[in-house]
């Protein structure tokens, strides 16, 4: 993910915190969670959900067929 950002070899640490915080919020194939998940014990919660939950109907997660305003 560095290699791909990144247009200087000077400037990889400027965006690392950005692709760290990308891969860390990632699905990972074997264990089909975040590694955020894994440590923390929840999904993280992004700025830009409590504004997309003013838009859109948000998914129960208690309840998978109930959705909530």
């Amino acid at each position: 993910m560095l290699s791909a950002t990144i247009e200087h070899a000077q400037d990889w640490d400027e965006h690392f915190p950005q692709i760290l915080f990308g891969y860390k919020c990632g699905v990972q194939v074997n264990t089909c969670l975040s590694l955020h998940m894994i440590l923390i014990g929840h999904t993280p919660i992004l700025q830009v959900n409590n504004f997309l939950s003013l838009l859109v109907n948000v998914y129960d997660e208690d309840d998978p067929k109930v959705f909530t305003k």
